[in-house]
């Protein structure tokens, strides 16, 4: 492992930044290797009186709620603490300020905590924080915000308890709110460059910008050329990232004689050049925030990248390939990223884990911020409800509505499509741009019919994924023959979800889940018990009756269960086959849209 992370070390950073984008470098299943933020306390500051608690996912984390809610304030107390910044009086949550006793500066209950995994930058944090150390589990730190104490405590503990080290956090991680780090200028000064534009100039004349092997070059035949290579070279970089119908292309411009001086245009598909300050808000948002990205991600340090409403100004196409772009970069092994948003092209319905919605409510006499960190049930009915959004609403976000017969599916597909993706490549090679246009919602069993009709109805682009058991039903057979605009695609041999992994796979997941041994926890033992049945259901839907019965199960969560099951496996685990047949469809789909 050590090896591998000092190989990722040495990569020229643009071409690390690139090739991660493009093949998901750092995927979740390098997830042992992040110093991941866990959670997040947040303790009588801004509208969180007593305590709030945000659980991070180790990859992406998605805020939304009403207006007023807090979101911002999370991310503005995240960058506070990990830049280890003062808090004023203003910040402290006005309840406390009329209950609290003291001096609101000298306060301890005036604070915020974070419990941090381990990866190789935990040394960074505390030295007792070893990456290589296998009892060492986790750190937590205290953040005691009043002025008057604004002091940082860690403890570092062990697997089987006990304190393995405690003292001040040599380092934070390296924490970012994107759209706070300037502009693009019409005319660049060469010797007088932002890092912004610094940044873009090293992607462009890789692996390094030089203003004196720029000036030395006297032909200028030959630096029209050399600037031609280098706009190609930014732009090719840049087209991956922006979406179909409006991709723009930076172009370069000699300013005269003027060495130390370069002009900088936006041309878009239908040739239209001008000035980078000229351009809508949206296009130089766009190419703003990618160079951002570029120079934050270069980092080889932990970063914590954080984004307020990232879809202003941007219409639902270039948001849907930017939340893309986001979870990208999430599976980074230094990365994390944390953004709020009221738009529901900015919420991934294949990553149901990673919506919290913020949300008012009264205690008593006072108001308080509460989380739900599970808000997506009944098709994201709260997270639906905290956007004012109705379920036809939503299906105005994709181009293409995916309907799937429940929770199971929507909880693994995306893990599901990413380990066969590393088994078959040349299949998958696009699938990360089909399933970013794709709407998948859950069908509830046999309500997938009327979701299905009701995205038809308003013109959606529909795909329905069933299990194999629909094959030959005659309600399936009547849909098919009313709607042959609508492809179903079933899995294969009357099988469901669960038969996509490999038998001793899912029994690991169950036996994790149960908290039991895989001694107790078997297909061997599992099948003993089967034989005895007479009735006919799904395989999933069995071993859940098994658990219960034989196991002593209370709650048995199927669509937990199979994400595990998807997360623990590896590529060869995985059978692709009515995957690929899924991507087809969605693709057949998007053939007549702006994205075909």
């Amino acid at each position: 492992m050590e090896e591998t992370i000092n190989h990722r070390r040495n990569i020229d950073p643009l071409q690390q930044f690139v090739y991660t984008t493009r093949h998901g470098f750092g995927s979740r299943t390098a997830v042992k290797e992040r110093m991941q933020l866990q959670s997040f306390s947040i303790h009588n500051l801004g509208p969180f009186y007593e305590q709030f608690t945000l659980q991070l996912e180790k990859d992406v984390t998605i805020l939304t709620g009403t207006n007023d809610a807090g979101k911002s304030c999370v991310l503005r107390f995240l960058k506070a603490f990990c830049g280890m910044t003062p808090i004023y009086e203003n910040d402290v949550n006005e309840d406390f300020h009329h209950a609290c006793q003291t001096s609101w500066k000298k306060s301890d209950a005036i604070r915020c905590r974070a419990t941090f995994d381990k990866n190789q930058f935990s040394e960074t944090l505390h030295p007792a924080f070893a990456y290589g150390n296998e009892d060492i589990v986790r750190a937590e730190v205290v953040w005691k915000a009043a002025p008057e104490l604004n002091k940082f405590d860690v403890n570092v503990f062990r697997k089987h308890g006990g304190l393995a080290g405690q003292g001040s956090p040599n380092a934070m991680p390296a924490c970012f709110m994107l759209g706070d780090t300037g502009k693009l200028r019409d005319v660049v000064e060469l010797d007088k460059l932002t890092d912004l534009e610094r940044h873009l100039l090293d992607v462009a004349f890789s692996p390094k910008f030089s203003l004196d092997k720029w000036s030395a070059i006297g032909n200028e035949d030959r630096r029209s050329r050399q600037l031609q290579m280098a706009e190609n070279k930014l732009n090719s970089y840049v087209s991956r990232f922006l979406p179909v119908p409006s991709s723009l292309r930076f172009k370069f411009q000699l300013l005269g004689s003027d060495k130390n001086k370069l002009g900088v245009s936006l041309a878009d598909i239908h040739g239209g050049l001008t000035p980078f300050s000229s351009r809508g808000t949206g296009a130089r948002k766009m190419l703003t925030l990618l160079g951002e990205m570029i120079r934050i991600c270069s980092s080889a340090n932990q970063v914590l990248l954080l984004f307020d409403e990232p879809e202003n100004s941007l219409h639902a196409d270039a948001q849907h390939l930017l939340r893309e772009f986001l979870f990208e970069l999430g599976k980074r092994p230094n990365v994390q990223v944390v953004y709020a948003t009221h738009s529901p092209a900015m919420l991934n319905p294949m990553r149901p884990e990673s919506i919290r919605v913020l949300k008012r409510q009264a205690k008593g006499d006072i108001g308080i911020t509460v989380l739900d960190n599970r808000p997506t049930a009944n098709n994201f009915r709260a997270v639906r409800a905290s956007l004012g959004l109705s379920a036809v609403d939503s299906l105005l976000f994709a181009p293409v509505s995916v309907i799937v017969e429940g929770d199971s599916e929507c909880a693994s597909l995306p893990l599901l499509f990413e380990r066969a993706a590393a088994k078959q490549p040349q299949a998958f090679a696009d699938y990360t741009k089909l399933l970013s246009l794709a709407l998948f919602l859950e069908g509830t069993g046999q309500n997938w019919k009327n979701l299905a009709l009701l995205a038809n109805s308003h013109g959606s682009k529909v795909v329905v994924f069933l299990d194999g058991d629909m094959a030959g039903d005659p309600s399936l057979v009547r849909f098919q023959k009313e709607y042959p605009n609508i492809p179903v695609v079933l899995i294969p041999d009357k099988r469901a979800i669960e038969d996509l992994v490999l038998k001793p796979v899912y029994f690991q997941a169950v036996a994790k889940w149960l908290g039991k041994t895989e001694q107790d926890v078997n297909e061997k033992a599992f099948g003993e018990w089967d034989a005895t049945r007479t009735y006919k259901s799904s395989f999933g839907t069995r071993v859940e009756y098994w658990a219960r019965e034989k196991l002593g199960a209370k709650r048995f969560s199927k669509p937990e269960v199979m994400r595990m099951a998807a997360d623990v496996s590896k590529p060869e685990d995985v059978d692709g086959k009515p995957l690929i047949e899924l991507l087809a469809a969605i693709r057949s789909q998007l053939s007549n849209t702006s994205f075909g």
